[in-house]
């Protein structure tokens, strides 16, 4: 249970950090967020087809093929403020 309360940390905390990002910062830098979830989930699928590793704990159905709360979460918010500081 407390697994599960960590995950849905990872996955909601991060996309708070955007307040503080202006909404043309936002609009600028999103389509790059989307693609990059989207190239993460792709990864994912093929890993879990070619068993590279295996997810133990997830929080959504299909959370054993997609590793959601990095995903989505803490990658996707990461890579936008990466592409905006840099």
């Amino acid at each position: 249970m407390t697994a599960k309360i960590i995950l849905f940390i990872f996955l909601i905390l991060p996309w708070f950090t955007l307040f503080f990002a202006s909404s043309t910062t936002i609009k600028r830098f999103m389509p790059v967020t989307i693609f990059t979830c989207f190239l993460m989930t792709i990864i994912f699928q093929i890993a879990y087809i070619y068993n590279w590793w295996v997810i133990e704990e997830y929080i959504v159905p299909w959370g054993y093929m997609t590793d959601v709360s990095f995903a989505y979460g803490i990658f996707a918010v990461g890579t936008f403020w990466i592409f905006r500081l840099t």
